[in-house]
């Protein structure tokens, strides 16, 4: 090619050829950093989630089990008891007292008896009322939801001779048929090929309790 003369068709074509393949390159490049970036964001907001709502319920409870060895009465105490709820009627639910209502329970009054459910459509389930409602007794509790993204909830038992751990998904009971105290709860954690466990101490003792 003289110095007067222009680029020759080829030329151009390899030359847009070149150009589209650095686009394409690029383009790819930024798509996989965006990509990778959203996961990372899903990942930190997914484990900010589920340990947010294991402090939560731990704080609940450590104030439950503190305001019952403070009042000092069996009625408060954390422990089994028959539930009535909305859609499966009377069930047996691990349950504690807190003293005044908590940021979940909005409009709560004071003195509520809280137990938690999980039900597979719906996630985990915090069911209330008050000691001071008229209907106590032989109300329905009410329902909140806690967390969507909980697949599995499941009572810990330790045995104290053994050291060996079982789970169950319902309350165990002893040979005589008296609920046994469970000494943690586990919580499965789902979201979009995420799971965590989050474990929730129930015992007055953090012995055999993992760090998490």
């Amino acid at each position: 090619m003289s110095a007067k003369s222009g680029f020759t068709m080829t030329e151009v074509l390899l030359a847009l050829t070149l150009l589209a393949g650095l686009m394409t390159a690029m383009s790819q490049f930024v798509f996989s950093v965006t990509e990778s970036w959203t996961r990372s964001q899903e990942r930190l907001a997914f484990s900010r989630h589920t340990r947010a709502v294991a402090n939560h319920l731990d704080q609940m409870i450590r104030t439950a089990a503190t305001a019952a060895r403070a009042s000092n009465v069996k009625e408060g105490a954390m422990g089994v008891k028959e539930t009535r709820l909305t859609r499966e009627g009377t069930t047996d639910l691990w349950c504690f007292d807190l003293p005044a209502a908590d940021r979940l329970l909005a409009d709560a009054p004071p003195e509520v008896q809280v137990a938690l459910i999980w039900r597979r459509e719906e996630g985990l389930m915090l069911c209330w009322k008050s000691r001071l409602e008229p209907d106590f007794v032989d109300g329905r509790s009410r329902e909140v939801r806690v967390s969507s993204f909980v697949s599995a909830m499941t009572y810990e038992y330790r045995d104290q001779e053994t050291g060996r751990w079982s789970a169950e998904a319902t309350p165990k009971k002893d040979a005589k048929g008296r609920f046994l105290a469970p000494s943690r709860l586990r919580l499965q954690f789902e979201r979009g090929g995420q799971k965590t466990v989050e474990w929730i101490n129930l015992s007055d003792t953090r012995e055999g309790v993992p760090a998490y």
